[in-house]
């Protein structure tokens, strides 16, 4: 005979129900008692050492990061390039000749931010190694996508804007910055002398106040500032700096505002380096051009100006131990670009001036139709040639 399933007394239905909201209590308080991730973020870090290897190699476990007062966890860490890092805007000082940078590495870290952390909340990151100190943190920025806006510029003084522009490597047009760079042997035979010059257009407002920075394939920077006054004759403003570096590689950053703010800033790579030629050195091919006074200034951006009546092709050779051949010639000539036959030629005998044999020739600007041409100085030994070093001129 088939037994009659009974109902439930209403007591096992109260039992049943105050297990499952005894349970829901339970759970509630476990969730609200774990941190939960309700986001991610990026951070750039700059950590600095006695040692290169002391920085090399870090890892998640070696960070303790904070935002709003409450750890986050560290879920990734991921080494850049040191040239990468703009996290060195504290580096940045009046003084180029400043004391070297301890060794560094540059580090991103990739966080998950907790439920209720405020997404503008301060980031501060620690270094859980005596050895080690972080130089400085702050959240990382990807490239715009073309359909987003570019990140607001920096806000401030004119002073603390400048800075910013040369830390980050940003580029701006908003005022126009004519560069000349070329290298030469400095006074110091270990170190080579980068000689700049920057020219801004004379409509600018001013004062202009510039900041050339110097960036190393470790992210340090070194800097050199001035405020530039209008030229009295009415020319564009002028920044002249040699500034003595250990050969080696660099990322050249100039910086310049107006007086009311306007920022203009340039990136261009910096190889700080002579070249060799037989068992010489040399320096860049220097690019002059004289006015009709006589007047002569390096070019900028590889163009001759307007006013120019002669445009001037020097370079200095540096001889070594074994001293300089004794029928040591430079041919330069000026060749329109993609041309085999040049325009102007002429054959020089260099000369010692001040441990350098220097060798100069002069052109006429009136000669060259407007257009690129290929200035070139070809080092020989007699009918010999020992090398050729080459520069772009425009008219």
């Amino acid at each position: 005979m088939r037994r009659r399933r009974m109902a439930p007394s209403l007591l096992e239905r109260e039992s049943t129900r105050l297990r499952v909201v005894r349970w829901l209590i339970v759970l509630a308080l476990a969730l609200a008692q774990t941190p939960q991730a309700s986001s991610s973020a990026t951070i750039d870090v700059t950590v600095v050492g006695r040692t290169a290897a002391s920085v090399a190699n870090l890892t998640a476990a070696d960070f303790e990061v904070e935002a709003g007062g409450r750890v986050q966890a560290v879920r990734a860490v991921e080494p850049r390039p040191a040239a990468e890092t703009t996290a060195m805007a504290g580096a940045v000082g009046p003084v180029f000749d400043a004391a070297p940078m301890p060794p560094s590495a540059a580090y991103r870290l990739s966080i998950d931010i907790l439920t209720g952390t405020k997404p503008d909340a301060g980031i501060n990151v620690r270094i859980k190694r005596a050895d080690l100190s972080v130089l400085s943190a702050r959240r990382a920025t990807t490239a715009p996508s073309p359909e987003s806006k570019p990140p607001p510029a920096a806000t401030g003084s004119i002073e603390d804007r400048l800075r910013d522009a040369v830390a980050r490597g940003r580029t701006s047009s908003a005022i126009p910055l004519a560069v000349g760079r070329t290298i030469r042997r400095a006074p110091d035979a270990s170190q080579v002398a980068v000689d700049l010059i920057l020219e801004i257009p004379a409509a600018t407002a001013g004062p202009v106040a510039a900041l050339i920075g110097i960036v190393d394939t470790r992210g340090a920077i070194r800097s050199v500032n001035r405020t530039l006054d209008a030229d009295k004759g009415g020319g564009p403003y002028h920044f002249d700096a040699s500034l003595p570096l250990s050969p080696g590689r660099y990322t050249l950053r100039i910086a310049a505002a107006d007086t009311n703010g306007a920022i203009g800033a340039v990136e261009v790579p910096l190889n700080a380096q002579l070249t060799p030629v037989g068992t010489l050195t040399a320096s860049d091919l220097l690019r002059f051009a004289a006015d009709g006074g006589g007047h002569r200034r390096p070019i900028t951006d590889d163009t001759i100006p307007a006013s120019a009546v002669t445009l001037l092709l020097g370079l200095e050779l540096y001889a070594g131990a074994e001293g300089p051949p004794t029928d040591l010639l430079v041919n330069m000539s000026i060749t329109p670009e993609g041309g085999n036959t040049a325009t102007s030629e002429r054959i020089v005998t260099p000369e010692l001036r001040d441990g350098a044999l220097v060798a100069e020739a002069e052109f006429g600007v009136q000669r060259l139709s407007p257009g690129r041409y290929t200035a070139r100085a070809t080092v020989l030994s007699g009918a010999r040639p020992l090398g050729t070093l080459e520069a772009v001129v425009k008219r």
